[in-house]
């Protein structure tokens, strides 16, 4: 048997969390892809995971957005519910542009998003590769 032993409820959550999933992405891990969207021309995305729970969108180019973003697991496996902030659903809409249908794919270890360009009838699938 293991001893009982208190631990601050920080650290009892880190501890929690450095558990890998295989419907999440691994905490640290950075995925980036750069493409050319109409009405935006080209566009870097690069996702980091910060937390079990937290990762940090950074979009460059016509769109330049730097902010932390909520996840978690969605009802099917791989499938993440992303809540993004309120300045950056503004910042997307400004610009007629959404992200939506996000995946994580633990084979081949990358994330995909479905991204909405403005003036645009139908979604790109965006495929955010690791980085390192």
């Amino acid at each position: 048997r293991l001893p009982l032993s208190w631990q601050p409820p920080s650290q009892l959550a880190a501890r929690l969390s450095s558990f890998a999933r295989p419907d999440r992405p691994p905490v640290g891990a950075c995925y980036e892809h750069t493409l050319w969207l109409p009405m935006l021309g080209t566009q870097t995305i690069r996702l980091t995971v910060e937390t079990a729970r937290t990762m940090r969108l950074l979009l460059q180019g016509v769109i330049s957005l730097d902010d932390t973003v909520a996840y978690g697991s969605g009802a099917a496996a791989g499938k993440l519910d992303i809540t993004f902030s309120a300045p950056t659903k503004r910042m997307l809409r400004r610009f007629g542009t959404s992200f939506h249908g996000a995946d994580y794919v633990s084979q081949g270890d990358r994330a995909t998003f479905l991204v909405k360009p403005p003036l645009s009838w139908r979604s790109v699938e965006v495929v955010l590769s690791r980085q390192n």
